[in-house]
């Protein structure tokens, strides 16, 4: 079980000191959370808005070793991703699924058919005896035997490898709620304003604390810490601004843009790689009844708030479909969803291009002793926070400590399924579906289904906000219908339809007036349009 946000509010006015303050609720902040409480320090977590708002719920949702990282010879990264993703498996089997992936080979790609081969064995043996499965190579048109879409003219051939796909903002909120079950306080739309320093004025001062805001009461809270860390994702530089004042940016953030059309548009069975007119790799990528296809990688310079997929971002990624899969004929018109993200890469070069750009880590401490992390990738979060929290609390028990997610129990049959929903008016598939986002802790969330609801979609998405309130910090619409349950990218209504119903499941629990629910529902479209803007 979780938390909800209340909960972690009271814990957090009651107590003012902390061994570890963490600014940033993505996955590096929560995963860092998570191994400093389970090894006993005193947490506190603040995030500005929700948990997973930023990159940690708009990556291209995949577990992986990073098999084009090879081309830029960080075979360090490929070899922490391949074993990490192998340690998320065990970890969350309802959340991070093994796929084969379907690599094509066309005259004139980047990557010719030995080369990837090469690079495909190097992966397995980077996996070693916990490979997922071992590569397979076809020649020529043998691979279209694996999908048929894929474009003949001048298809040499290519391979099938295995990597993972996962729902990167529920799998942040679940290790944010195992970090709060290790002890951790842990709130959301709470912001950072200044730090506290001591001997200030009086030669090298030290960051012992900080002054924060509750966005939603407007209650000023100050907070003291043996040790800050700044994991702000996109916002690094403006949260390093507040510590040191004209501070050199350390972050070279690149914007990834992904939309999604109907699965029967593009009805391909596995995950696709595809390339850009510029040659760069994107995936096309089955889930929910949708295809989405992504990402792109280019330099962003705006507010990260703000990062949208725009009109050229869509007709780019809508040509590489079309150059690969010609016959499907995808257009604006099929574009269901959209999202986009920024990377924050460690700016560690200035010459060379976004994607030859490293993924790896970096970790910079200020004068004052405000530790900043930039970059880092999904897959190796785990070993990302054991490597920042023992350095930022030396005194910590050593080792590896395990990572215990509730629900983490592969799906039941479908006939089990029906059983558990039977009485809940939903049925196998619903049940089903719910399990592919809160595992076992399905269980929990039928308790939250309402019987003066219309049974099917809209009574289990009004269960799941009622459950996210109580257990998952939810607060509002977005929190719930993007990064609980996904269905503002993964539904065609883009989760509308049941949004004067969620309101109404978490308005009875929050207390909010039949005013408050409207602008709630408001807000929610709003976004939902502002995902949309593009087509303006």
């Amino acid at each position: 079980m979780g938390k909800s946000r209340a909960t972690m509010q009271q814990q957090m006015s009651n107590q003012t000191q902390y061994d570890l303050l963490i600014i940033g609720g993505g996955i590096t902040g929560c995963g860092v959370a998570y191994e400093a409480a389970a090894r006993g320090a005193r947490v506190l977590l603040l995030e500005r808005t929700d948990f997973a708002f930023g990159t940690s719920s708009r990556s291209t949702k995949l577990i992986h070793g990073g098999i084009r990282y090879l081309k830029n010879a960080d075979f360090r990264l490929v070899r922490e991703g391949v074993h990490e993703r192998q340690n998320l498996i065990d970890a969350a089997p309802h959340l991070v699924h093994p796929v084969q992936f379907v690599y094509p080979v066309h005259q004139g790609d980047p990557d010719p058919l030995f080369l990837l081969r090469c690079g495909l064995i190097l992966y397995d043996l980077f996996a070693g005896k916990r490979n997922l499965l071992r590569h397979k190579v076809y020649r020529g048109r043998d691979l279209l035997t694996q999908e048929p879409l894929i474009r003949d003219d001048g298809l040499t051939g290519g391979a099938l490898y295995a990597d993972c796909l996962t729902d990167d903002a529920r799998l942040t909120v679940e290790v944010a709620k195992a970090a709060a079950r290790r002890g951790a306080t842990l709130v959301n739309y709470a912001e950072v304003t200044r730090f506290i320093y001591e001997n200030e004025g009086e030669g090298p001062r030290k960051a012992v604390g900080v002054e924060a805001i509750d966005r939603l009461t407007g209650q000023v809270h100050t907070f003291r810490a043996g040790a800050i860390l700044n994991a702000t994702g996109p916002w690094v530089d403006r949260i390093r601004t507040l510590d040191e004042p004209g501070a050199r940016p350390i972050l070279r953030p690149t914007k990834g843009s992904h939309l999604t059309v109907p699965h029967e548009r593009l009805p391909i069975k596995r995950p696709v790689v595809i390339h850009g007119a510029d040659r760069r790799m994107m995936f096309a990528v089955p889930r929910d009844g949708f295809t989405y296809l992504g990402t792109t990688d280019t330099d962003y310079k705006g507010d990260p708030a703000t990062v949208l997929c725009d009109r050229a971002d869509v007709a780019y990624i809508l040509d590489a479909a079309n150059r690969i899969f010609p016959t499907v004929r995808l257009t604006e018109a099929d574009v269901v969803s959209t999202w986009a993200g920024l990377r924050p890469l460690a700016a560690t070069s200035e010459t060379a291009g976004p994607s030859q750009v490293s993924r790896d880590y970096k970790i910079y401490t200020s004068g004052s002793g405000v530790v900043s992390v930039a970059g880092g990738k999904l897959t190796a979060f785990q070993a990302m926070a054991k490597a920042i929290a023992q350095r930022m609390l030396p005194a910590l028990a050593q080792g590896d400590v395990a990572l215990e997610l509730a629900g983490a129990v592969p799906a039941p049959s479908a006939p089990e399924a029906a059983a558990m929903g039977r009485d809940f008016g939903l049925s196998a598939e619903h049940v089903l579906e719910l399990w592919s986002r809160h595992g076992a802790q399905t269980a929990d969330v039928l308790g939250y289904a309402r019987a003066d609801l219309p049974e099917g979609r809209v009574r289990m998405l009004a269960a799941e906000a009622a459950y996210a309130v109580e257990q998952e910090f939810a607060t509002c619409l977005a929190d719930v219908l993007h990064r609980r349950t996904a269905q503002m990218l993964f539904s065609r209504d883009n989760g509308l339809e049941a949004a004067d119903a969620v309101a109404m499941a978490m308005g009875d629990l929050l207390g909010w007036s039949d005013a408050e629910r409207a602008d709630q529902v408001q807000a929610y479209r709003a976004e939902v349009g502002l995902m949309k803007a593009w087509r303006a």
